[in-house]
C-alpha cells in the first residue's frame, strides 16, 4: 500500500505545482480517497473478528493521527502569513474553524471556491476540503460498520455484501445529479458526491475479508498492470477540472481504476507489491500526509510573492514542500513518543 500511498501524493503534488503539464493530477485524490476506504475496512474487519475494535480507540487514534500535523501547518502558515501581509488572514477565522471541525468542503461551497483556479485567488487552505470528507468519513464509519454487521446477522446476509455497492451507487448518482442541475461545486466538493471512492475501497475490502474471493484478471498480469498504468497516465494527463466529461464519467473512472489497482497490487498470484515496497516509496508514504497538508500553503506563497514565475521555482516548492513535510513528520513522531510511548503508530 505503500507505494500506492506515494503514488497518490506524487500525483497531486504535480498537479498543484505543475497544473498545466499535470491538468488530471487531482485523480490522486480519488486513489487516495479509494486507499482510505480499503485500508479502514479492512483493519476494522480484521479487529472485529479478532474482537478488538473499540470504537473508542478507533476515534482516539484518528483524531491523534489528523490534528497534530493539521493544527502545526495552520498555525505555523497563518503566523508566516501575518508577518508577511495580515491582509492575507482577514476572513479567515471561519475558514480555518470549518478545517478545525471537519466541514472545510461545505465551507468552500458556500464560498463558491474553484478549486481549479489559481490558488493565490483562492486561499492557502483550499485544499483541505478533501481532509473535510476523510474526516467526515471516520466519523461515520464504526455506525456504518454496525449496520453492515447487522444485515449479516439478517436472512439478508448473502446480499450485505452490496451494502458498500449500494452506498457507492448512491454517491455516482447524486454526483451526475449536483453537476445536471448546475452546482458544480457541490458536485466536486460534496460529501455524498465525493463518497463513490471511499464505498469502493470499502466494498474491495468485504469481497476480500468475507466473501470466497478469487484473484482473477481480464488479462495476464503483466498485461493487466499495463492496462491500468496506462488509463492512470490517460487521466493524469488529458483529464480536465473544468470538463464535463470529469463529473460525468471521469470521476467514476478514477475510482474504478483505483479499486483495480489495489487489487491488482495487492492480488497474492501476481507478487507486484513487493517492488514497490522500496525506501523511496516507504518514505514518501510515510510522510505522505504532511506533504498533502505543507502543499498549498507553500504554493500560495509562492504565487502571492509572484515567485512562480521564476526559473525552476517548481523544483524549489517541491523541496520546500518536502522540507516541511519531513521535519514537521520527525517532530511529531517525536512529540507522540514522549506523550504516548513507543507504540504509537501514526500510520
Amino acid at each position: 500500500m505503500d507505494g500506492l500511498r506515494a503514488l497518490a501524493m506524487v500525483l497531486i503534488l504535480l498537479y498543484h505545482v505543475f497544473p498545466s503539464q499535470f491538468p488530471g493530477g487531482f485523480v490522486g485524490v480519488s486513489l487516495f480517497f479509494t486507499l482510505s476506504g480499503y485500508l479502514v475496512a479492512w483493519t476494522s474487519f480484521k479487529s472485529v473478528e479478532e474482537r478488538k475494535f473499540s470504537i473508542k480507540n478507533y476515534y482516539l487514534k484518528r483524531l491523534k493521527r489528523i490534528y497534530p500535523a493539521l493544527m502545526v501547518v495552520i498555525f505555523f502558515s497563518a503566523g508566516i502569513y501575518w508577518l508577511m501581509d495580515p491582509m492575507i488572514l482577514d476572513g479567515r477565522k471561519k475558514e480555518i474553524l470549518s478545517i478545525l471541525f471537519g466541514y472545510n468542503n461545505y465551507y468552500q461551497i458556500g464560498q463558491n471556491a474553484d478549486y481549479f483556479t489559481k490558488s493565490v485567488n483562492t486561499s492557502p487552505y483550499t485544499h483541505l476540503w478533501a481532509i473535510a470528507i476523510e474526516m467526515q468519513f471516520y466519523f461515520i464509519w464504526p455506525w456504518l460498520l454496525r449496520v453492515y454487521q447487522f444485515l449479516k446477522k439478517t436472512k439478508w446476509k448473502r446480499e450485505a455484501n452490496y451494502f458498500w455497492l449500494g452506498l457507492a451507487f448512491i454517491s455516482v448518482i447524486t454526483i451526475q445529479f449536483t453537476y445536471q442541475t448546475g452546482h458544480v461545486m457541490m458536485a466536486y466538493y460534496g460529501s455524498i458526491s465525493r463518497a463513490s471512492s471511499l464505498f469502493l475501497g470499502v466494498s474491495l475490502a468485504c469481497w476480500q475479508w468475507y466473501s470466497d474471493y478469487q484473484e482473477k484478471f481480464l488479462l495476464s498480469p503483466r498485461l493487466y498492470g499495463l492496462l491500468l498504468v496506462f488509463l492512470f497516465a490517460l487521466m493524469v494527463f488529458f483529464m480536465n477540472g473544468q470538463s464535463e466529461w470529469t463529473y460525468r464519467v471521469g470521476l467514476l473512472v478514477s475510482s474504478l481504476v483505483s479499486v483495480e489497482l489495489i487489487r491488482f497490487i495487492t492480488a497474492k498470484t501476481v507478487g507486484i507489491g513487493k517492488y514497490l515496497d522500496i525506501p523511496v516509496l516507504k518514505l514518501i508514504a510515510k510522510c505522505s500526509y504532511e506533504v498533502y497538508l505543507w502543499q498549498y500553503p507553500i504554493v500560495f506563497f509562492f504565487q502571492y510573492r509572484h515567485l512562480d514565475e521564476l526559473p525552476l521555482a517548481g523544483v524549489v516548492m517541491i523541496v520546500g514542500i518536502w522540507f516541511f513535510a519531513y521535519y514537521s513528520h520527525g517532530f511529531l513522531e517525536e512529540i507522540m513518543y514522549v506523550l504516548f510511548g513507543k507504540g504509537e503508530e501514526r500510520s
